[in-house]
C-alpha cells in the first residue's frame, strides 16, 4: 500500500487545503451506525496529504490536545459546502454525507461514490452491507478464498485490488489515537486507489452516467433521510389494533365453519390448506419449493375448486393472511417513529441493479396502498368484503402544511415507446455490430478453435447459404443459431428465418397512442388490441395488465395466472399485443438475442446493467461450466465459448469432469479434447448422434448450466430465461429510475422557491411537503417542471398526475379552485 506523506490535526489547514484542492477522499469514523451517533474523527486524503479531525467524542487522552470542537469541524470542512466545483471521493457516500450534514456541515460539491461506481459496472457481488441493502441474493464467490463477494470496502482491497486494508479496530471513541489514525490512513489510500482503478476500467459511458446523475443525486436522497416524513403514532396504534380485532373475527368464523382456527402459524395453515383439511393441489414457491400461502395463488385455488366450503374456507384464508400482512408492516412502523420530532427517518439509497431509489429503516416504499371493494387488493369473503384499510394514512403533513404527490402515469410503458421509437438500426445491422465487438474483443484467442471446429460440424446438418458479399457457398448454416462467419471476407451473415425484422423506419405505434391517447392511454390501446372498444371494466384491465405484462416480460402462463383466466385466452391476449405493436413485439424479439450476445443492457440516459455468470459466457476466452442433465450427468465442462445463440452457447469443450456425486468416476477427468474420450461408462455427454457438432464442439443449452467459473471467481446461473427478463425489465425500469432522477434533481429549484421539501420517492411518484398558502402556486410549477422531456430526443410525453392532501392515504386531485 502507498504511503502518505503527511498528517495535519489543524482545522485550519485542512481548510485552506480545501479551498485550493480539486479532489479529495473523505473517510468518517462514527460512535455508530445510529442515527443519533456522532462524528469521532474525519480522514481527508489531499493530494498526497492526509489531514486526520479528531472530535470530543474521542475518549484517548493522547488526543487531549488535538481534539476539535463541533464548530472547529465545520470550519475546517466548510469549503465542502462553498465549493461547488469541488470534488469529494466517498465509498457508501449515504452514510457519510449524511453524517456530515446531520453535523451541520453543508455538502454542495460533487459526490463520487466508489461503491455506487462499481455497482454501475458489476451490480450482482452480492449484498452491500446488511440484508436490507441491495444486492444479489445468490452472490459470487471468490475461488481461492471462498469468500462470498460484496461491497465492503475491506473486502474490495483484498479481492479487486490485492491489497490488505487494515480491518476495523473495534470501538474507536476509546481506540489509542494512533491505531485509529492510522486506520483512518488505510480507509483513505484504499478509497483512493478504487477509485483511480475504477476510473481506468469503468466504460466512458458509466462514469459519463455516475457523473450526470450518480453524483448529484447522493446529496438529494440524504437530505430526503434527514428531514424524515411526520407520522401518527395514535393511527398506527389504533389501526393495529382494529386489524387484529379483524384477525379474530375472521379466525372464529373460519373455527364456526370448518372446526380450524386461523392463528395457528403457517405451518398449520398449509396443513390444512394441503394436506389434511381442504386437500388442494400444492403450489409451491420459493427456492425450497414450499406450499405457498401467498394470496394470490389463494385466488388460484379458490377459483380451480368446485366445492363451495372449500372456497369459503380459501376467502377466509386468503383475507386473513391480507390483514395479518398489513397489521405487521403498519406494527412495524412504530419502533421508527422518533419521540421527539413523531417523524420517521428512513434511508434513501440508489444502489439497487436497476438504479432504483431504496428505502430502509424503516422501507416507506412498502406501506400498502388501500385495500377496499374495488381498489388494486380487496377481501373476498362475504363476511368482510366491504372492509377498508388506509396504511398510507400513517404518514401525515406537518402542520400548517400539505403533502403533494406526483406520480408518472404509466411510466414504464412510457420509456418502453421512447426506447423502441429511438431505436435507430436495423435488426440485422444491429447484431452484425454486436457480433463485431466481440469479435475485437476476444475474437484473435478463440479464432483457432472456431476454425477446427469446422471439421466436426456433421454431414447431415450441412446448409447452402451464400454470402451476400463475395457470393462465395456457406455450408455451415444451419437453422438453429443465426449467423455464421464468412470465412473468405469474413462477413457475418444471417439466417433471415431466424433474425426478427425491426425496421427503423416504421413508426411506433405505442409511442403514437400516448401522443393522440387524450389522456386515456389504456382505452386507446384496448381498442388498437381488439379492434373495438372495451366491453367492460374487467376487459381493459386485462389489456391493461397484458401491457403491463410485456414490459416486465411475463410469459403467457403468468399473465394468465395474474389474471385468473385460461392459458390459451392470455395467449391471445398476447398474440393481440404484437399484432397491434408490431415494433414494440420486433424490439423484445431482437432484444433475445441481443442479451445473449451481450449479457447486458442500458437505459435510455445510460445506466448500465448486466447479468454476470451470462456476460462472462459471451466474453471470456475460456470458462468452466457446471452442466447438469436431469436425471443423468452432471459435469464440469472447461470450455472456449465459440458462438452464443438465442437457446445455446456453441463451445469447445477442452476437458469434462464427473460432478455428480456418488459416481464411480466422481472428480476424475472423463473427456480431453486432445486425448478424446477417457471414460467407457455410459454418460449423455458422449452421445452425439443426433447432434449438430461431434466432440469436442458442443451447443450447450442455457438451460442446463448451472454454475460458471471465470479462474477467480464463481457465480450461480439462473438460466436465459430469466437473464433475458432482469435485462428487459431494466430497460424500462431502469429508464423510469432515471427519470424519477431527473425529475427529483428538477424539483430543487421549485423547492426553494415555495420552501417545499421533497420527504419520499415511490418508484415513479415523488412525495412533497408545502405549506397550504402556497399549495396551488407549488402544484402548478412542479407539475410544469416534472412533464419536461427528461432529455432531448424523448418526444413521448410525460404525464403527471399530481395529488394532495393531509394524509398519504387521503390524498386526492386538486380542484380547479385550488380547494
Amino acid at each position: 500500500m502507498k504511503p502518505i506523506h503527511t498528517t495535519s490535526y489543524d482545522a485550519h489547514k485542512c481548510a485552506e487545503a480545501l479551498m485550493v484542492a480539486d479532489s479529495v477522499v473523505l473517510d468518517l469514523e462514527t460512535t455508530g451506525i445510529r442515527r443519533h451517533d456522532q462524528i469521532v474523527a474525519t480522514g481527508l486524503l489531499i493530494d498526497r496529504d492526509a489531514h486526520i479531525l479528531i472530535t470530543n467524542e474521542h475518549r484517548d487522552l493522547s488526543s487531549t490536545k488535538i481534539r476539535i470542537t463541533p464548530e472547529s469541524l465545520r470550519v475546517a470542512l466548510a469549503p465542502i459546502g462553498i465549493r461547488s466545483d469541488l470534488q469529494i471521493v466517498v465509498h457508501n457516500a449515504a452514510f457519510d454525507v449524511g453524517m456530515l450534514e446531520r453535523a451541520g456541515v453543508r455538502v454542495n460539491c460533487r459526490v463520487l461514490d466508489t461503491m455506487k461506481l462499481l455497482k454501475l459496472d458489476d451490480s450482482d457481488r452480492g449484498r452491500a452491507f446488511d440484508a436490507s441493502e441491495s444486492g444479489s441474493q445468490t452472490p459470487r464467490t471468490h475461488r481461492t478464498t471462498g469468500a462470498q463477494l460484496n461491497y465492503k470496502l475491506k473486502d474490495l482491497a483484498r479481492h479487486v485490488l490485492h491489497v490488505r486494508a487494515l480491518d476495523f479496530p473495534g470501538n474507536v471513541v476509546t481506540q489509542p489515537l494512533s491505531q485509529l489514525v492510522e486506520y483512518l490512513k488505510s480507509d483513505l489510500v484504499v478509497t483512493s486507489m478504487l477509485h483511480q482503478q475504477l476510473s481506468r476500467t469503468l466504460a466512458p459511458e458509466c462514469i459519463d452516467y455516475h457523473q450526470r446523475l450518480g453524483s448529484c443525486i447522493t446529496t438529494q436522497l440524504v437530505r430526503m433521510s434527514n428531514t424524515g416524513i411526520e407520522a401518527d403514532p395514535n393511527f398506527i396504534n389504533q389501526e393495529s389494533l382494529r386489524l387484529l380485532e379483524l384477525m379474530r373475527q375472521i379466525s372464529l368464523e373460519h373455527y364456526d365453519r370448518f372446526g380450524q382456527r386461523l392463528d395457528v402459524g403457517d405451518w398449520h395453515l398449509k396443513k390444512w390448506i394441503y394436506f389434511s383439511g381442504l386437500r388442494c393441489r400444492i403450489i409451491p414457491t420459493g427456492k425450497k419449493h414450499l406450499p405457498s400461502l401467498r394470496s394470490q395463488d389463494l385466488l388460484v385455488l379458490r377459483s380451480e375448486s368446485f366445492s363451495l366450503s372449500i372456497k369459503r374456507s380459501l376467502e377466509l384464508i386468503h383475507d386473513y393472511k391480507q390483514l395479518q400482512s398489513l397489521m405487521t408492516r403498519l406494527r412495524s412502523l412504530s419502533k421508527h417513529v422518533c419521540t421527539q420530532t413523531r417523524r420517521i427517518y428512513s434511508t434513501f439509497n440508489d444502489t439497487q441493479s436497476s438504479g432504483r431509489v431504496s428505502s430502509t429503516h424503516p422501507n416507506l416504499q412498502q406501506i400498502a396502498s388501500t385495500l377496499a371493494t374495488g381498489a388494486r387488493k380487496q377481501l373476498v369473503s362475504e363476511s368482510f368484503r366491504d372492509v377498508t384499510v388506509k396504511s398510507r394514512n400513517a404518514i401525515r403533513a406537518s402542520e400548517g402544511h400539505s403533502l403533494v404527490a406526483c406520480d408518472i402515469a404509466q411510466a414504464d410503458i412510457r420509456v418502453l415507446a421512447h426506447v423502441v421509437e429511438n431505436f435507430g438500426m436495423d435488426g440485422r445491422q444491429h447484431l452484425q455490430s454486436l457480433l463485431a465487438e466481440r469479435e475485437l474483443r476476444i475474437g484473435p484467442r478463440i479464432e483457432p478453435f472456431r476454425a477446427a471446429s469446422r471439421e466436426y460440424l456433421q454431414p447431415h446438418n450441412r446448409k447452402v447459404q451464400r454470402c451476400p458479399k463475395c457470393w462465395s457457398e456457406l455450408r455451415e448454416m444451419i437453422s438453429e443459431y443465426p449467423y455464421v462467419t464468412c470465412p473468405r471476407c469474413n462477413a457475418a451473415v444471417l439466417s433471415s428465418s431466424q433474425i426478427p425484422h425491426f425496421d427503423p423506419s416504421e413508426p411506433c405505434r405505442l409511442a403514437d397512442d400516448f401522443r393522440n391517447s387524450g389522456g386515456d392511454f389504456y382505452t386507446t390501446a384496448t381498442r388498437r388490441m381488439l379492434g373495438r372498444d372495451p366491453r367492460d371494466k374487467t376487459e381493459r384491465n386485462h389489456m391493461k395488465q397484458t401491457i403491463l405484462g410485456i414490459v416486465n416480460g411475463m410469459s403467457a402462463h403468468a399473465l394468465a395466472k395474474r389474471l385468473e383466466v385460461d392459458l390459451e385466452l392470455a395467449k391471445g391476449y398476447l398474440d393481440a399485443f404484437a399484432a397491434a405493436y408490431p415494433q414494440v413485439d420486433a424490439y423484445k424479439s431482437l432484444s433475445k438475442f441481443e442479451f445473449a450476445i451481450t449479457g447486458r443492457s442500458w437505459t435510455f440516459a445510460g445506466h448500465h446493467r448486466r447479468i454476470t455468470p451470462h456476460y462472462w459466457m459471451v466474453n471470456e476466452p475460456e470458462i468452466e461450466l457446471f452442466v447438469s442433465y436431469r436425471g443423468a450427468d452432471k459435469l464440469w465442462l472447461r470450455v472456449v465459448p465459440l458462438r452464443p445463440n438465442r437457446h445455446t452457447l456453441r463451445c469447445w469443450v477442452l476437458s469434462a469432469v464427473d460432478a455428480k456425486y456418488g459416481s464411480k468416476n466422481e472428480g476424475l477427468e472423463i473427456f480431453h479434447h486432445e486425448d478424446g474420450r477417457i471414460s467407457s461408462a455410459p454418460y449423455r455427454f458422449f452421445n452425439d448422434a443426433k447432434l449438430i457438432y461431434r466432440l469436442p464442439v458442443r451447443n450447450i443449452s442455457w438451460r442446463l448450466i448451472r454454475r460458471v467459473r471465470t479462474k477467480t471467481e464463481e457465480a450461480v446461473y439462473d438460466g436465459y430465461d430469466k437473464t433475458w427478463r432482469q435485462l428487459f425489465n431494466h430497460v424500462a425500469q431502469g429508464g423510469t429510475a432515471d427519470i424519477a432522477k431527473i425529475m427529483m434533481l428538477r424539483s430543487q429549484s421549485v423547492c426553494e422557491r415555495f420552501d417545499a421539501r421533497l420527504l419520499l420517492q415511490i418508484h415513479d411518484e415523488l412525495v412533497f411537503e408545502v405549506s397550504d398558502d402556497q399549495l396551488t402556486e407549488f402544484v402548478s410549477s412542479i407539475t410544469r417542471v416534472l412533464t419536461l422531456p427528461p432529455c432531448d430526443n424523448f418526444r413521448v410525453p410525460i404525464v403527471v398526475e399530481p395529488k394532495v392532501g393531509k394524509r398519504f392515504g387521503e390524498l386526492k386531485e386538486l380542484s380547479p379552485s385550488g380547494a
